[in-house]
Formats: structure tokens, sequence, C-alpha cells
């Protein structure tokens, strides 16, 4: 997944930044909840959170689509 996506320049961890963005995009959590559930872990903030699933949750979406389109190509040749 990190070759798909650019982290560089991030504050956090590319672990802890997929884990909250994962995190947030498939339970009904909200970003206040993922600050206390991460907290543990150093992220401070909320927004945080919520910049990295504006900026990287597109990006990780388009190239999973592209991902799987390749293969379904592949499968079909």
């Amino acid at each position: 997944m990190t070759d798909i996506v650019n982290f560089k320049g991030t504050r956090f961890p590319i672990d802890m930044i997929l884990v909250c963005i994962r995190w947030h995009s498939a339970y009904p959590r909200s970003y206040r909840h993922l600050e206390e559930i991460m907290e543990e872990r150093g992220v401070l903030d909320h927004s945080s959170i919520n910049r990295w699933a504006i900026l990287f949750l597109p990006l990780i979406k388009d190239g999973a689509e592209t991902e799987a389109l390749c293969r379904l190509q592949l499968a079909q040749a």
C-alpha cells in the first residue's frame, strides 16, 4: 500500500496513519473517539486524523481500484 501513496513528509509513522484511516473508514467512529484510542500511540489531536482522511483516503481508493482493474485484466488474459 505504501508504494501506491506517497507518505513523504508526514510527521507520524506510516503504519499509524494507515491504522487511523482504516478505523475511520471501516467503523462508525468519530475523529474524537479515534483520538482517544490513538492517544497512547502519540496522536494528540483529532484534526490530524481528519487531515489524513481527507488527504490519503482518495489516493488509497484510486490506487486500490487501479490495482483491482489490473488484476482483473490479467485474470481475463
